[in-house]
């Protein structure tokens, strides 16, 4: 797979260099999704708008492996994962139905930050799972929710939401595994960045690191 595509968040490069390096660009484009779907959401000035950019992005991902997307590299580059049967393109499609969730008004309620940790955040740790090669890892919904817990309370504006984020992200803790195979240890580090995030603000980047060596957090 010749092409990679760039990922902004640095947390998550960071991750990614712990990938085997045969799984990274995969791994790279899915993360690259998932950033490109959420600056959909964050650039979007009406509901409206960005409801019709994920439908985009839905359709055309639920359309890979019937024909060969023109003028995205980023979609090139995602169905070449689903036609080496790495993952469905309407797997992929239905990570835009978390994003989806932020596109109700301020604070977002209960429901709405449920369907995105779920929708995105446990979807998004299933498909790297898949990509890593362990089709199944015990706690692994709940970690991929509490960290999109974590990312969302560090990154929303609406003081309301980031405190009942970092609420529901206390109860998906204390599910998530403390310890990761190796090949999941990208996964890892993003755990242990979401698990002290609040707790030991000042030593997060030492935690992932090490999540990332032995697979701890």
């Amino acid at each position: 797979m010749a092409w990679s595509p760039e990922i902004a968040d640095p947390r998550r490069r960071l991750a990614l260099s712990y990938a085997r390096r045969a799984d990274r660009a995969k791994l790279a484009m899915l993360w690259a999704l998932d950033e490109r779907l959420g600056a959909i959401v964050g650039a979007a000035r009406e509901p409206m708008l960005g409801e019709i950019r994920l439908a985009w992005w839905r359709d055309a991902l639920s359309a890979l492996g019937t024909g060969a997307p023109g003028g995205e590299p980023l979609l090139g580059g995602l169905a070449m994962i689903v036609r080496d049967g790495g993952i469905e393109g309407g797997q992929l499609a239905d990570l835009a139905d978390g994003w989806t969730a932020l596109l109700a008004p301020l604070p977002l309620d209960a429901e709405a930050l449920d369907r995105f940790a779920t929708e995105r955040g446990s979807r998004l740790f299933m498909l790297s799972a898949m990509l890593l090669g362990v089709g199944d890892h015990t706690g692994i919904e709940d970690a991929g929710a509490a960290w999109a817990l974590a990312d969302l309370a560090s990154h929303v504006s609406d003081r309301e939401t980031a405190i009942r984020s970092r609420a529901l992200l206390q109860d998906r803790l204390s599910a998530m595994p403390s310890r990761w195979p190796a090949p999941l240890r990208p996964l890892a580090m993003l755990v242990a960045f979401a698990r002290h995030e609040a707790s030991a603000p000042g030593m997060v980047l030492i935690r992932g690191i090490w999540a990332g060596l032995t697979g701890r957090c």
